[in-house]
């Protein structure tokens, strides 16, 4: 729901039918926290095994041309995991030269995507090789156009996020719920 923190429950939607019924069942993707493709092969391999024979879940965060720019997630035996940060986690190579085992990875990755606790010191860590990317080459099928909006109704987003962003913040940084929300749910 675009740069929107929360959604009033009446604006929620019904995906329509045939977008459950894709021809494909992969589409060309990039990475979204990636800039350019420089993965190695043997990262590619760490790729193929990580994902064969499971079903990976894509957030759409943007769209590049043709290509559409996701966040993949994908569950493993430590949990759920950000595929792009579980290799670029096996591409980093530690002070020896050595990569890291499983263990330190996991390490490195635990807390850092899907629990917010420890979230901002444990995402410095494994952010810090994210300036690459991966392209896979799928079928392409290119996403639905973008839902236009009325002037109307970019200026009263624009507004709630204004808002957002003046009230005040619990103790785990989450919006307070407050009396001007009109209904609506805050994050």
């Amino acid at each position: 729901y675009g740069s929107s923190l929360y959604v009033n429950v009446s604006q929620l939607k019904w995906l329509p039918e045939q977008f459950y019924l894709f021809p494909f069942k992969a589409v060309e993707c990039l990475f979204s926290e990636a800039v350019k493709p420089t993965f190695s092969d043997t990262v590619r391999l760490t790729f193929k095994q990580l994902v064969l024979n499971k079903r990976l879940r894509a957030t759409v965060y943007d769209r590049d041309n043709n290509h559409i720019c996701v966040l993949l997630k994908c569950k493993t035996d430590e949990g759920t995991v950000n595929v792009y940060r579980y290799l670029r986690a096996h591409e980093h190579k530690s002070k020896n030269g050595r990569m890291l085992d499983d263990g330190a990875i996991v390490q490195c990755l635990h807390n850092t995507i899907f629990n917010t606790s420890n979230s901002s010191y444990q995402s410095s860590i494994c952010n810090k090789s994210m300036n690459t990317s991966i392209s896979l080459t799928l079928p392409i099928l290119s996403p639905p156009s973008p839902i236009k909006l009325t002037r109307d109704q970019i200026e009263m987003r624009r507004k709630e996020i204004k808002r957002i962003y003046k009230e005040p913040l619990d103790e785990n940084n989450n919006t307070m719920l407050s009396s001007e929300s009109n209904g609506n749910l805050s994050m």
